[in-house]
């Protein structure tokens, strides 16, 4: 097994010889990486020994930059990091030690919440509350509040307390908006926890959609219900999109021309293939097939390079929001490249498509044909 199961909380890797000063926590772990894949480039498959050396290297590593080069909010993700190595190097009282050193005024919200999961982790559950009161200290948003809220009735074990914080928090909303995405946020929680019945996440967000249907949360989570319900020949729900540059386009206005949804990273090269296999379809149909791009970048001038190459073969729709981003939310997609198809009357075409094999090319091109059947 590679040396990264240790380290594949942040896709640790290696070093330079003679590191720089001033480094962030990222360009370590291009090092590292780097230094990880060297390892794994000379043929064959590396010794058990090999490994070890390699891990110890970077954690000592790792240490020195925790001690000495680590600024701003590199400080808690990097002891966070340095943490989690030692757990996995069965260096128990160095890696308490390193917790201990989060529960601190210093460490902010998201440093005290990953504390508190590895004092859980190390079985220290006094440590782990200390954090967690430093955590609901520093909270001072209702999606920070609500991640406690998660993280307490997941990983940390806290379940009655994190329900309690959750109610609490939608006491507190002043209107049925506020109410609402509290309620979407416990409905992301309740998702990951492993004591509720396999279908509590579509039940709550049933919930949701049928408690306030007229606010915005409420509206995502009845078109995500009925996402999960898509079949083909199914009608799709009305919906629509800001461009990157600002223009609005609405399911209607597409009505009589079969629609390609995309959702992908522009930059990543897989979904790159997808989108230039659907832009050549478009190229030989033109008038028959609109195309949506939902690009999930998270930088905006990547979208806007993203935007520039495909030029006006489709329709590019950017929040910067990644998955989070309203249409991939409604959908429910939860990976990329995906495609939704359409047909010209609005009815599900093919879902979940993607062109990376050729048995996928292959239903791609058969759900193609569906949607743009007159």
């Amino acid at each position: 097994m590679r040396i990264a199961a240790a380290l594949s909380l942040v896709l640790i890797p290696a070093l330079a010889q003679q590191p720089p000063d001033g480094r962030t926590l990222e360009q370590l772990l291009t090092a590292f990486s780097e230094q990880l894949d060297l390892l794994y480039s000379k043929g064959a498959a590396p010794t058990r020994e090999q490994e070890t050396e390699l891990r110890a290297r970077q954690l000592k590593e790792l240490e020195g930059f925790v001690q000495h080069e680590a600024r701003g909010d590199d400080r808690w993700r990097s002891r966070s990091l340095l943490a989690e190595m030692q757990l996995q190097a069965r260096q128990h009282d160095r890696a308490i030690a390193t917790i201990r050193a989060l529960d601190a005024d210093s460490t902010p919200f998201p440093g005290a919440v990953r504390g508190a999961e590895l004092a859980e982790r190390a079985g220290e559950t006094a440590l782990r509350d200390a954090l967690v009161a430093r955590a609901k200290a520093a909270a001072k948003t209702p999606e920070e509040r609500m991640d406690l809220a998660r993280s307490m009735m997941t990983t940390l074990q806290l379940v009655r307390d994190g329900e309690a914080l959750a109610d609490a928090e939608f006491s507190a909303a002043k209107d049925d908006e506020q109410r609402a995405y509290v309620r979407w946020l416990r409905c992301k929680a309740e998702r990951e926890r492993e004591d509720l019945p396999e279908n509590a996440f579509h039940d709550a967000l049933e919930k949701l959609a049928a408690e306030f249907p007229s606010t915005r949360w409420g509206s995502i989570a009845r078109d995500r219900c009925a996402a999960s319900q898509f079949q083909v020949g199914k009608a799709c729900f009305p919906f629509g999109a800001s461009s990157i540059d600002g223009a609005e386009v609405r399911s209607g206005a597409m009505l009589g021309k079969a629609v390609a949804i995309v959702f992908c990273d522009t930059t990543d090269p897989t979904a790159n293939a997808t989108l230039q296999s659907l832009l050549a379809s478009k190229s030989r149909d033109h008038d028959g097939l609109a195309v949506l791009v939902v690009a999930t970048d998270e930088d905006r001038k990547a979208a806007e390079r993203g935007a520039a190459s495909i030029g006006d073969r489709a329709w590019v729709a950017w929040q910067g929001r990644g998955l989070e981003s309203e249409l991939a939310l409604r959908f429910g997609v939860e990976a990329q490249p995906t495609v939704i198809l359409l047909d010209r009357k609005g009815a599900i075409a093919g879902l979940n498509l993607h062109c990376e094999t050729k048995s996928a090319q292959q239903e791609m091109d058969e759900a193609l044909t569906r949607a743009l059947a007159k």
